[in-house]
């Protein structure tokens, strides 16, 4: 069944990679970004040669996101599906940030996803239906050094859906982090050190990679999962979906899960069954 869909980071690699795929599977899908006749342009033309739509928007600006979510609605008439892809981050220690690079990540990756759902979800709770993605990785849940605060902002957007998930359901809305794991080749790599780079101080570190972040899983993978989930019927879909290896993760997620249960049943606030 044809949905339409409205992703956001349509200018990243896996934002433009789920823009594609969604649309090869029949669905509307409208690819939002900053500037696609300017910085993104490349992107833009991608998606244009598609006949996908296209449409401006900086999710760190009120007035854009809704602008950009109204256009897609009078188009289209509804909205089924949003898949928040746009995420920004950055790879010095944590103390080698300066505040103002942080607030920058949070306001992108955190108050630009709460931005836009509070833009999309009420017409979705009006109909009683729809799909929230949220993009993530499992560094929100554990916390990897020279990833910085990025990290911080992962955690966050794991909160931020958990809280959407316990809200959304009793409307019929099902709310799913889709999460970057590592490459299963990484499981036994050591560290990479990259060359020098500057702190916002003026001094410099040598700073290192991650294992996994040099073959974080493929992008064509990320966006085959949405896609999957996509055309899943509502309430069966699973909270969290990890691509590539989740590193123990899981584990750790089905612990939450049944705390986080527990915690609803006591609040009353118990999630709706499947169906």
């Amino acid at each position: 069944m044809m949905k339409t869909v409205f992703v956001t980071g349509a200018g990243s690699l896996v934002g433009l990679a789920t823009a594609e795929a969604l649309t090869r599977a029949g669905h509307r899908v409208f690819a939002t970004m900053r500037d696609p006749f300017d910085r993104n342009r490349d992107a833009a033309n991608v998606l244009w040669a598609q006949g996908i739509d296209v449409v401006h928007m900086d999710v760190t600006e009120d007035a854009s996101v809704d602008e950009a979510t109204g256009y897609a609605r009078r188009k289209s008439g509804r909205l089924d599906v949003l898949v928040n892809a746009a995420r920004t981050s950055a790879t010095f220690s944590t103390l080698g940030e300066a505040p103002t690079e942080f607030g920058r990540i949070l306001e992108v990756n955190v108050v630009g996803t709460f931005r836009v759902l509070r833009a999309v979800v009420p017409g979705m709770r009006g109909a009683r239906s729809g799909l929230v993605i949220n993009v993530g990785s499992i560094f929100g849940r554990v916390g990897m050094p020279q990833l910085g605060l990025s990290t911080v902002a992962e955690a966050a957007t794991e909160a931020l859906t958990d809280v959407a998930q316990a809200e959304f359901a009793p409307f019929g809305v099902d709310v799913v982090l889709v999460r970057h794991g590592m490459h299963p080749d990484m499981t036994n790599r050591h560290h990479a050190t990259a060359p020098d780079v500057s702190r916002p101080d003026g001094t410099s570190h040598s700073r290192l990679t991650p294992p996994g972040m040099l073959d974080a899983p493929d992008t064509a993978e990320i966006a085959a999962t949405i896609c999957s989930l996509v055309a899943q019927h509502s309430g069966y879909r699973a909270s969290r979906m990890t691509v590539g290896n989740p590193y123990g993760t899981d584990m750790l997620d089905r612990h939450v899960e049944d705390l986080r249960r527990d915690v609803l049943d006591m609040a009353g606030q118990a999630e709706r069954p499947p169906g």
